[in-house]
């Protein structure tokens, strides 16, 4: 009996040591709050860039790619960039996207977007590459070059799979105005000698059409407007599937105003998002034709060889990106 009492209180006294540690050692170090602030980037590859349903690259491939900020509070700020074609948008090569805004959640499930974008082409300006030069103007009229700049406010709201969104342009629609379109400011120059040649796009064969023109000087395209709806279904194992519809108005300019759709697929496999799209639209296409540089419509030369490329005509738009 001595033994075991004996036995007992030796084991008791070896215990207290453990017993005493294991009441007075250190909480676990509490995790780091999250941060408010988020940082993204992404990069993409693309067999054609197309921008409300028209080609911006003369159906050739674009690197595109930028970089993102948001705040907790909802505040977000974002660059983008892609190289154009400079048959699309003369001596230039690079648009450039700056854009921020306020994202908040309405409750229910509904969500809404406020903010604004700007599209930069440095060193973009003049002629569009299809149009008659300034020396086939009226006796009187004023040359001007414009720059393609745009800058647009926008509001947008998120449902479940749903988007909406609506663009409203505060410049000329990407400088959109009477001198962009036949080098003179002055209606003089546009509804003088020879409006047809001015104010009808071009045919596909390079010579200017007979139909959609316009029998005065439209003027300026402030106010423009894009509506854009969206439906993205995520299923199975990273597959997204996706609808797009949207309809741009052109302020003064109505036939150049159009609706443009899409139809995508894409996969994210091994960190990469790979994505397949049709794109088309109901575009006048006298109005979305570009040429290479060097092209001179009517009365001038004819084609001359340039190559000619109707830039809102369906297509298959194939693409691979990374978000980081």
């Amino acid at each position: 009996m001595r033994k075991l009492l004996l036995a007992s209180a030796v084991l008791a006294a070896f215990s207290l040591p453990f017993t005493a540690s294991a009441q007075t050692a250190p909480a676990p170090a509490a995790a780091a709050p999250a941060s408010p602030h988020t940082f993204t980037g992404n990069v993409g590859l693309f067999s054609e860039y197309r921008f409300r349903g028209i080609s911006q690259t003369f159906k050739r491939p674009a690197l595109q790619g930028g970089f993102d900020y948001a705040h907790e509070s909802g505040i977000y700020l974002g660059t983008w960039a892609s190289n154009v074609s400079e048959n699309t948008y003369p001596n230039g090569n690079l648009e450039w996207d700056f854009y921020g805004g306020y994202k908040f959640d309405l409750g229910k499930g509904f969500g809404l977007d406020l903010g604004g974008i700007y599209y930069y082409y440095p060193g973009t300006h003049t002629l569009p590459p299809n149009q008659p030069v300034p020396g086939f103007g009226a006796v009187g009229a004023v040359p001007e070059s414009t720059k393609i700049n745009n800058g647009e406010l926008y509001i947008g709201a998120t449902y479940s799979y749903f988007s909406l969104k609506y663009n409203r342009s505060l410049t000329n629609l990407f400088g959109l105005n009477n001198a962009m379109v036949t080098g003179f400011s002055t209606p003089v120059g546009i509804t003088g000698a020879t409006p047809a040649t001015s104010l009808c796009g071009l045919q596909s064969d390079g010579q200017v059409s007979a139909s959609n023109c316009y029998g005065s000087a439209p003027g300026d395209s402030k106010g423009s407007g894009y509506t854009d709806l969206n439906f993205n279904y995520p299923f199975g194992e990273k597959w997204t599937f996706g609808l797009h519809a949207g309809h741009q108005t052109v302020k003064n300019w109505s036939k150049h105003s159009y609706t443009d759709w899409k139809i995508s697929l894409n996969k994210e496999w091994e960190g990469l998002n790979f994505g397949v799209a049709y794109v088309a639209t109901n575009a006048k296409r006298e109005w979305y034709r570009y040429t290479t540089p060097g092209f001179a419509a009517p009365p001038a030369v004819g084609n001359a060889g340039q190559e000619i490329k109707d830039a809102s005509s369906g297509t298959l738009v194939l693409s691979v990106s990374k978000t980081f």
